[in-house]
């Protein structure tokens, strides 16, 4: 959800350049939908206003040079962000109702894990989203380079074919307290001297 309060500096956090173009993504009532939309980037604060506490609404973490938002209209990225969904997909019941506290105490253990604090941590409409700004955006050029470095990764989406396949144990399970069940993601990140993941 964005706040008026802090949807415009955030916003204006993500996108400081003037040019380009920037994207709103909004969940479709009653679907599990999304859709997208385009916007010049001279309009963003209007249309960040005009979203004000309009549920499941989201400000693109990266810019575009033409309207429509592909790897190809890619202009560059300002932030890293972790999206915590606090719901049960099942039930869509709250699992933890994120509150100043849930906050704190995420930022907490952040700290205590040697991970830096985020530099905006919002609340969203099912959950909480943290985000780390960067020094300096990742531009297209970087991003070409990120692509090639991707396919010398690990790939961990595909299935290896002598590895085995556990049963999702998960299935049946009633989800219905906090830190009953934890997922993750990697995302790799290409250095001078390696790889870092976060």
């Amino acid at each position: 959800m964005l706040d008026i309060n802090t949807g415009v500096a955030e916003a204006r956090t993500l996108h400081p350049s003037a040019d380009g173009w920037f994207a709103i993504f909004r969940k479709n009532v009653g679907t599990a939908k999304t859709s997208d939309r385009s916007y010049p980037m001279g309009s963003l604060d209007a249309v960040v206003r005009a979203l004000d506490k309009v549920p499941d609404a989201y400000v693109s973490q990266a810019s575009f040079v033409r309207a429509r938002r592909k790897i190809a209209n890619f202009k560059s990225i300002n932030c890293a962000f972790v999206d915590i969904d606090c719901y049960s997909g099942a039930h869509n019941s709250p699992i933890v109702v994120p509150d100043e506290a849930f906050i704190e105490r995420l930022h907490e253990h952040a700290r205590s894990a040697g991970i830096p604090t985020p530099s905006y941590t919002t609340l969203s409409g099912r959950g909480v989203y943290c985000k780390w700004i960067f020094d300096r955006p990742l531009s297209s050029h970087q991003l070409i380079r990120w692509k090639a470095l991707q396919s010398c990764k690990p790939n961990t989406s595909k299935k290896h074919p002598t590895h085995k396949v556990y049963a999702y144990l998960l299935r049946a399970l009633k989800i219905d307290r906090a830190n009953q069940v934890w997922a993750t993601d990697i995302t790799y990140i290409p250095m001078a001297c390696g790889w870092v993941y976060l």
